[in-house]
């Protein structure tokens, strides 16, 4: 829920174009989330969107064909034995911590860029702020990001990532293994 509330509160994310679905975020079953896939899928269809529509859903369970979308996950472990982190298409982000790869944070081949994951402010109740640490806090900045540069240039959905990935900071993240991207996201595009 944490990662909801920074996308569509915080007056310090990248976005503040924000549809909620209501009754459609956070859930811990699958069930659940599988129904707000579907959900999306349906609304997407009614929709005047000629660019697309981006999903923040940060998930992580165990590695399935039948499930695929986007977050490394905070395990500290190699993000291509978890689903959905290990889909080829899905544009994959890692948590740091000031300068170094978050110690929670997933790693590997899967992994396509990173941004702040550890103690990130996120909008909490009646108006409060509280910090919070993981994958979940990265996943709204990169969607945030994805969703401001679809409405800036003439881009496909798919090739968003391969963009970020070309604007984000080179080899300033410590901590980094020699299998995993030491990329961190940045809108060099901002106005």
């Amino acid at each position: 829920m944490h990662g909801a509330s920074t996308q569509k509160n915080a007056p310090w994310d990248l976005a503040r174009i924000f549809n909620e679905l209501p009754g459609k975020d956070h859930t811990t079953y699958i069930s659940g989330n599988l129904a707000s896939m579907n959900f999306i899928v349906e609304d997407a269809a009614t929709r005047k969107c000629p660019k697309g529509i981006l999903a923040n859903m940060p998930l992580s369970v165990a590695s399935s064909p039948a499930i695929n979308e986007l977050a490394a996950g905070n395990d500290d472990t190699d993000a291509s034995h978890v689903s959905p982190s290990n889909e080829p298409l899905a544009c994959t982000v890692g948590a740091i911590a000031q300068n170094n790869r978050a110690s929670l944070s997933n790693y590997g081949v899967s992994v396509d860029v990173f941004a702040p994951g550890v103690y990130t402010k996120s909008s909490w109740i009646k108006k409060g702020v509280k910090l919070e640490s993981g994958t979940s806090l990265p996943t709204p900045r990169l969607t945030s990001l994805a969703a401001y540069l679809l409405g800036l240039k003439d881009i496909e959905p798919p090739k968003l990532c391969n963009l970020i990935e070309s604007m984000s900071v080179k080899d300033v993240i410590k901590g980094i293994s020699e299998n995993t991207v030491n990329l961190l996201i940045q809108n060099s595009e901002a106005k």
